[in-house]
């Protein structure tokens, strides 16, 4: 149990070591938002901060300009962890999601 209890004190090290820059991208994507296959931005600003973390980035993933892969070895055996993400905007106006949003979290 106290391994387990460790790799979650790690992960909470990490995220709590990244904490501003990850409010930085919550951020840029908040106030730029990007309909679907035109996240550019977004796109290249995600790349980079992966990269900037180890990840190996693979762009223009399956002939999809804004797709990506990122993938983390760390030559260790042991489980594999993929995670799929879908960060467009919708090209309407959503308000009263914002409002939600801002009294549960606060404004980004």
């Amino acid at each position: 149990m106290d391994k387990y209890n460790d790799k979650i004190k790690a992960i909470y090290a990490a995220v709590e070591s990244s904490i501003e820059e990850l409010k930085e991208i919550r951020t840029s994507l908040y106030h730029n938002p990007e309909i679907g296959g035109r996240e550019v931005k977004s796109s290249k600003l995600l790349c980079t901060s992966l990269r900037n973390h180890g990840f190996e980035v693979t762009e223009n993933f399956y002939d999809y300009p804004t797709a990506f892969r990122a993938v983390y070895d760390t030559k260790k055996s042991g489980a594999t962890i993929g995670i799929f993400a879908e960060y467009d905007a919708l090209p309407a106006e959503a308000k009263h999601y914002v409002d939600f949003l801002e009294e549960k979290i606060g404004t980004p």
